[in-house]
């Protein structure tokens, strides 16, 4: 469902049979075997490409992928198309899919194991009692970067001691100027259960505004709008309105434009002529929606309307995250191995499901599948063939193809663990916990299985 959590092995055995040259060792001091500095810069993968600037699908043909990725999905949701009324065990299916005690053993950060009597409280916090028979969904924007959570609670729980950093509770993320249905409400009232494009899960309450649903819904398809294009940007500090001062947007965020005419030339103190002017959604005092504009500088890494979607700019994108520290479910302010290829894919306007899973199992895109009885060898011609941008899915985890060095192909992920064999054969233990550049033949889910092994799917977006 989630990115792996097993400790991925790198191993300095070449696969047998394949014909690759063997890695070469780095020159800079890093404990990842295959890696040498240049391949942490994306211009030594664009430099590799013949025509790294030729439009793969335009955005026509990119709302014709969105379209037939809605129709032909279960977990993609057309909130536009959103029913007007639910019933209401639908709504209660949707909430105990998720919210249910895990069969698993679970743990506080203090190391108690969770209990019967712990699960319960939980449990009651889902207010099902309260879902009536029919649901009438209300909708609104987000307006804070907020997660998205197994249960109606920030308690953090985690399946042992050496994963502390893998919240088990925490599901995905949402971001300031996406549309939610918002379809429940805690015992507390403090917790909002709510439907995104690729997933359903709860909210703390102050993250979201509700609107009109024809407000909500004019705001996300405003033709005009400017795309965060970096990692990370930010709104331009104001000293006079809290809520518009220094907004966290990630990549993929995007927001209507304004003009210099809709606010004059002084915004909360500044003149915005070289600035963008964007709507940021805002939530009253009583949890209704208004719209204020809000500045981003024009030195910011954003750009008006999508990128053009190109192999070069797919790498781009991906090296923007380089680095970034590892978070599961989008945990740590960052994202996990399905949010980075998802956000890089945003910035084109294409949208995937949440899971790798769904991801690797949909029929969206160009896929090559591999049965049980593929072997490593046998997937060979495949990978070799990639190019920039293709997305490896084994169990659990997705990696993206970035081209071939001296015979070895190598990918860019978000990714925790790090072990391989020396030159000695003996298993060195280290992590990443962050966006990585590593070679793939050498990689192994343990010493017995390959991650060549488990590769079930190979998707090109074009």
């Amino acid at each position: 469902m989630k990115p792996i959590i097993a400790t991925l092995i790198l191993s300095s055995v070449m696969l047998a049979g394949c014909g690759h040259a063997p890695i070469t060792s780095t020159s800079f001091d890093t404990d990842v075997i295959g890696i040498e500095e240049q391949h942490l810069n994306a211009d030594f993968w664009l430099a590799k490409l013949r025509r790294p600037n030729a439009v793969l699908m335009d955005q026509a043909a990119i709302a014709d992928f969105n379209k037939a990725a809605f129709s032909n999905d279960p977990t993609m949701v057309s909130l536009a198309d959103y029913p007007q009324q639910l019933a209401g065990s639908t709504v209660a299916g949707l909430i105990t899919a998720i919210s249910k005690p895990s069969s698993y053993d679970r743990f506080l950060p203090d190391g108690r194991a969770l209990n019967a009597s712990d699960y319960d409280h939980y449990l009651a916090a889902l207010n099902l009692n309260a879902i009536p028979a029919l649901v009438k969904p209300a909708f609104g924007l987000i307006v804070e970067r907020t997660d998205m959570r197994t249960f109606p609670t920030r308690d953090k729980v985690i399946s042992a001691e050496s994963s502390f950093d893998l919240d088990r509770f925490q599901e995905h993320a949402l971001f300031p100027g996406e549309a939610v249905a918002i379809l429940h409400t805690s015992t507390d009232g403090q917790w909002l259960f709510v439907q995104s494009y690729n997933y359903a899960a709860w909210i703390e309450k102050d993250r979201v505004a509700r609107g009109e649903r024809h407000t909500v819904f004019d705001f996300v398809g405003a033709e005009s709008f400017l795309l965060v294009t970096g990692s990370k940007v930010y709104t331009n500090y104001n000293p006079h309105l809290a809520a518009t001062s220094e907004v966290q947007l990630d990549m993929g965020v995007r927001l209507p434009l304004m003009t210099g005419s809709d606010v004059g030339h002084n915004l909360h103190g500044q003149n915005p002529y070289a600035s963008y002017i964007v709507r940021l959604p805002v939530r009253n005092d009583d949890g209704s929606l208004r719209i204020e504009p809000a500045l981003i500088g024009r030195g910011q890494d954003v750009l008006r309307g999508y990128l053009p979607y190109t192999h070069g700019n797919v790498l781009r994108q991906a090296f923007k995250f380089l680095g970034e520290r590892y978070g599961w479910g989008h945990d740590y302010n960052g994202r996990d191995c399905t949010g980075f290829v998802s956000e890089i894919y945003k910035s084109f306007g294409i949208l995937m499901p949440r899971n790798s899973g769904d991801q690797g199992r949909s029929i969206a895109g160009d896929n090559i599948r591999f049965d049980e009885a593929t072997t490593a060898a046998g997937k060979m011609p495949a990978i070799n063939a990639l190019r920039p941008g293709a997305m490896l899915y084994l169990p659990g985890h997705v990696a993206m193809y970035i081209g071939d060095d001296r015979g070895q192909p190598y990918i860019i992920h978000d990714v925790a663990g790090l072990s391989y064999y020396d030159d000695n054969g003996s298993l060195y233990r280290g992590l990443l916990h962050g966006v990585s550049v590593t070679p793939l033949l050498p990689m192994q889910l343990s010493a017995e299985t390959r991650y060549l092994d488990r590769i079930y799917s190979i998707k090109t977006i074009k």
